[in-house]
């Protein structure tokens, strides 16, 4: 609000002021004016102003638009709606949709059940999501929950201005500060909804509820949600389009990073929704990727000790993978730890010791340092749990290159020996 003492002439027309052209001060935007420069009248809902007040000319058309936003008139709502997304258009639109209470119009009108008025919505938002320096605003002022509203409400009628929506959540969930919010604020809802579209829409929910998934304050809101979230990742997994394969089995590794409840949570949906995993592992996709999000999650489920009598099922296939992807390095390591992981526990360990002979040749012999480590994990496991048949194997091939990576780790050595001295190899005795 500008002072009427620090204004000597109006603001638009420069028309000095005298005791017959006096000073008027816009209610919008504080600036003082003229009495040609500030003659209209309108209401400013933004302000809680529900009087008509004198406005500026050049805030004239966002004041007349924000105020046929709360009209009762869906003709005059519709209006409002198209010109917000024509004023977008410019970087001065923009700035005074930001400035005076455009944004709280998209918002509200967001409210109103009237498809055309919506898709409008839906670019607006966007428009003004691909500027960053507006995202915690937009947030806070609700555009997310906004477009959350429309898209839950939304069908295939909607066309590409469900593009628009989703692409708009995706921006704001690449942004570390508002994953959570996006989550607070519905996003899970409209992702789970928008996977029931076309392939193209139900792609990018997918990749947003993987943005959201980063942030592992949201895992367990994910999981324990009302909207069935793990069982319909867990058949998206299956999916014919490996692009969705591959997303969907991201998000599922992404969840059993956390804690052992979680990995449980999964490993008995998957049981429940007709063991989608393996029907993955079996699959056998051209998209080697896919391949390795599922042995990745998998390796991950491993780690649940409680479910180590559902693993047995999937030893077979473990073994079976081994040979089959040798030569992908990528899915050969996920591989090694997955095997590495299955034989932490004893049960599982004896059901491995059969195929000590291919975790040798594939993983222990390996030239990539990383899988090897891995393969040596598996065998001081097997050693711990079945130590006459691992050494019976390792006497025969392998012991050399065991001894060797167990010697390149100054960490691995100093372990043993300090295992060995509480077991009473005393440096020191009288």
């Amino acid at each position: 609000w500008v002072a009427d003492y620090d204004v000597q002439a109006c603001c638009s027309c420069n028309s000095k002021f005298n005791q017959l052209r006096r000073k008027h001060h816009c209610r919008n935007c504080g600036d003082v004016f003229c009495s040609k420069c500030c003659k209209d009248k309108v209401i400013l809902p933004q302000f809680n102003i529900m009087e008509a007040e004198r406005v500026c000319d050049a805030c004239k058309p966002i004041s007349i638009l924000v105020a046929q936003s709360i009209s009762s008139q869906i003709s005059e709502q519709h209006i409002a709606a198209i010109e917000i997304v024509d004023m977008l258009q410019s970087t001065n639109g923009i700035k005074n949709v930001i400035q005076y209470g455009g944004l709280q119009a998209i918002v509200h009108l967001a409210t109103i059940d009237n498809q055309e008025i919506r898709k409008y919505l839906l670019s607006a938002i966007h428009t003004l999501s691909t500027y960053p320096s507006l995202h915690e605003y937009m947030a806070v002022t609700g555009a997310i929950k906004a477009i959350n509203r429309i898209i839950q409400d939304a069908d295939k009628s909607y066309g590409s201005a469900l593009y628009d929506g989703i692409g708009s959540l995706m921006i704001f969930c690449k942004s570390s500060k508002l994953k959570v919010q996006a989550l607070e604020d519905g996003t899970l809802k409209s992702v789970l909804h928008l996977c029931q579209m076309d392939e193209g829409t139900a792609l990018l929910a997918v990749r947003t509820l993987s943005l959201i998934l980063e942030d592992q304050a949201n895992h367990a809101s994910v999981i324990t949600n009302d909207e069935n979230a793990l069982q319909k990742l867990l058949k998206l997994a299956t999916s014919c389009d490996e692009q969705m394969q591959e997303i969907a089995l991201k998000c599922l590794s992404s969840l059993t990073i956390g804690s052992e409840w979680a990995r449980h949570r999964i490993f008995q949906e998957d049981f429940s929704t007709g063991k989608c995993i393996i029907t993955v592992l079996k699959q056998r996709p051209n998209n080697v990727q896919v391949m390795r999000n599922a042995v990745c999650l998998l390796a991950n489920l491993a780690c649940s000790q409680q479910d180590q009598s559902c693993l047995l099922e999937y030893v077979t296939i473990i073994t079976a993978l081994i040979v089959d992807y040798s030569q992908c390095k990528d899915v050969t390591y996920q591989l090694a730890r997955c095997v590495a992981n299955v034989t932490r526990y004893e049960c599982t360990a004896k059901a491995l010791i059969n195929d000590l002979e291919k975790i040798v040749k594939y993983h222990l012999m390996s030239k990539n340092e990383r899988i090897a480590f891995q393969a040596e994990r598996a065998l001081c496991n097997l050693l711990d749990h079945c130590p006459d048949e691992t050494v019976h194997h390792l006497a025969r091939n392998g012991a050399e290159k065991f001894i060797k990576l167990m010697a390149s780790s100054s960490e691995i050595l100093k372990g043993i020996t300090a295992n060995l001295k509480l077991c009473g190899a005393t440096e020191l005795e009288t």
